[in-house]
């Protein structure tokens, strides 16, 4: 390999591996489509692997079914030629051998390389019989996709026989040859060459992370001369969060193009289309506009938070916790309590959506790609909303492992202690009883584990600051026969009762929601709920507590001999009625 340089951790990892003899094909998986620190220039992986690794090689060639096969440079097309011209002699193959004896592919011969069943045994034989090769396969995912074997056709097969011979061949490490692949998501490969193979290296190129952003930002502003409106290259680098050197790149050209400097508004609009366009509806970035003075009631759940948000704030990595769940009914406020202790700890909040799909491999990719988005936004909160629904469960059967795999992908992210005060979990759930106890456990996701009781503990507070919320007016008035009216309500449901009483006063042209309009809501609105259903997850949200100054009567006169009696009596009942 070249010379000692600079490199970023995961290529001084890989030198490392080769020099030692632990490997000699190595596959490159993840951020694969950015640009990489080389000397005093960025550049697109191949080029990079090619500057980094190749030196004192004699022969440099990259292949994919998209291109076939190209090279380093033109000497070492003709080195190439000359070996294929042997080749195809000794074969009898002597239309072939005549067709490269010019020194260049044809592009007829090109087009035979663009099979692989042609091209992969010849380079094979190459790195067999030949010196100091370095080999770069592009797209590898293409030559060997991650289906089971019956549903593989016999050339795919052959492909992976191939590929898996590379990594295990020992006259291809005594040549002194070596082979990458390159892959987007590493669970799009075979699983066959992903395992079990000895001298095969597995290496995840992540996302940049704020320093290594920072120092790219400097540069490219310094190169292009673009200027910051309302940020400082600091602020820019934090903004750019999740995003890769590439999209980086661009955003700073399109501002050169259009001669404007830029703004953080520019940024974070611009960073939201990415996100959209590239993930879907894997995560969603939420910008909290309210902390945690604007939850009503819940002042033991609130004077925890905060302690937790100093942690974070303060860099005590150690004290922070790794997870805290929220558990309870819905319309509890769940949600909008993460919200808010997000906007409290001043971090970047991001919801995981549902990474379930029916394709094959689908759901596993769509794990991977948001997992290494996750690494690269710390220090972030992750929030898991519902996650007894998405993420699977350890021992589900029925849907071909899929749910095992995307549990364990999930639990060992979670446990990575690492991550310990850069990224903080938290999920919700009304059914913590079909949450993974792994996940629950401390150290894990559940060092923190709150109950949230259906009736809002302050009816009065919730109406103020949901008027306040949303831009509606108030009269002056006395509460009280309004609260007697809407005692037992969830959040959610008095935020409907508010609603309700918004649309009377706008029957009456009204710019104020008066006490009439109040008191009237509260009377005609019906809730609808199942009250049993109701005491089951609020007897399950109090038997998950990590903390008992947080249960409210009559749960906090209960003994857990008690709650896990009333939680059985409960369940039984509504498995009776169908309804569990």
């Amino acid at each position: 390999m070249s010379a000692a340089l600079n490199l970023p951790k995961w290529a001084q990892q890989v030198r490392h591996r080769y020099e030692g003899g632990v490997a000699s094909v190595f596959c490159l998986h993840g951020n694969i489509r950015d640009l990489q620190p080389f000397s005093n220039q960025y550049l697109p992986l191949p080029q990079f692997v090619v500057r980094a690794f190749t030196g004192g090689k004699q022969l440099v060639l990259f292949y994919s079914i998209r291109t076939g096969v190209t090279f380093a440079d033109p000497a070492m097309e003709r080195e190439f030629c000359q070996f294929l011209s042997v080749h195809f002699s000794l074969a009898g193959e002597t239309s072939l051998a005549a067709a490269v004896r010019n020194g260049t592919l044809s592009p007829q011969l090109q087009d035979l390389f663009k099979n692989p069943s042609f091209a992969l045994p010849l380079l094979q034989k190459l790195l067999e019989t030949r010196d100091k090769v370095a080999l770069i396969i592009e797209d590898a995912e293409t030559l060997a996709p991650n289906q089971e074997l019956a549903f593989l056709s016999m050339d795919d097969r052959r492909n992976i026989a191939i590929l898996r011979n590379w990594a295990e061949n020992p006259r291809v490490r005594q040549r002194d040859n070596f082979v990458f692949w390159l892959t987007e998501n590493l669970s799009d490969l075979n699983s066959r060459l992903r395992t079990g193979t000895p001298h095969l290296d597995l290496t995840e190129i992540p996302y940049p992370n704020y320093e290594e952003r920072l120092e790219f930002i400097q540069s490219e502003l310094a190169e292009t001369k673009v200027k910051l409106h309302d940020l400082t290259p600091e602020q820019f680098a934090h903004l750019t969060a999740g995003l890769n050197l590439t999209y980086i790149r661009a955003l700073i050209m399109e501002a050169r193009k259009s001669g404007e400097p830029l703004t953080a508004q520019h940024v974070r609009q611009r960073k939201e289309e990415i996100f959209r366009e590239e993930y879907g509806g894997l995560i969603k970035v939420h910008e909290p506009e309210y902390g945690l003075d604007m939850v009503a009631g819940l002042e033991p759940v609130k004077r925890m938070l905060r302690l937790v948000a100093f942690i974070l704030r303060s860099g005590n990595r150690q004290d922070a916790p790794m997870g805290i769940g929220l558990v309870g009914p819905p319309g509890t406020g769940k949600t909008y309590i993460v919200k808010a202790f997000a906007k409290e700890v001043g971090l970047p909040l991001v919801e995981v959506g549902n990474v379930r799909e029916m394709w094959v491999g689908a759901s596993e990719r769509n794990a991977d790609k948001v997992i290494a988005l996750l690494k690269s936004m710390v220090p972030v909160i992750v929030f898991y909303d519902e996650i007894d629904q998405a993420y699977g469960r350890r021992g589900e059967i029925g849907d071909s492992g899929v749910s095992q795999r995307l549990w364990a992908k999930f639990t060992t992210f979670m446990a990575d202690t690492s991550l310990r005060g850069l990224m903080l979990t938290i999920w919700a759930t009304n059914r913590p009883d079909l949450v993974d106890e792994a996940i629950k456990r401390p150290d894990r996701a559940g060092d923190i584990k709150i109950p949230l009781f259906f009736a809002a503990e302050d009816p009065e507070a919730v109406l103020r600051i949901n008027a306040k919320k949303r831009g509606f007016k108030l009269e002056d008035f006395d509460f009280a026969p309004v609260v007697e009216k809407v005692k037992g309500f969830s959040p959610a449901e008095l935020n409907a009762v508010l609603t309700q009483a918004r649309w009377f006063a706008l029957e009456d042209n009204s710019p104020v929601i008066t006490f009439d309009h109040l008191m009237k809501a509260a009377v005609t609105y019906t809730p609808s709920r199942n009250e049993q259903m109701i005491a089951y997850m609020e007897a399950l949200a109090a038997l998950e507590c990590t903390d008992q100054r947080l249960l409210v009567p009559p749960h906090s006169e209960m003994s857990r001999e008690e709650l896990m009696k009333r939680a059985r009596d409960l369940r039984f009942e509504l498995t009776s009625q169908g309804l569990l």
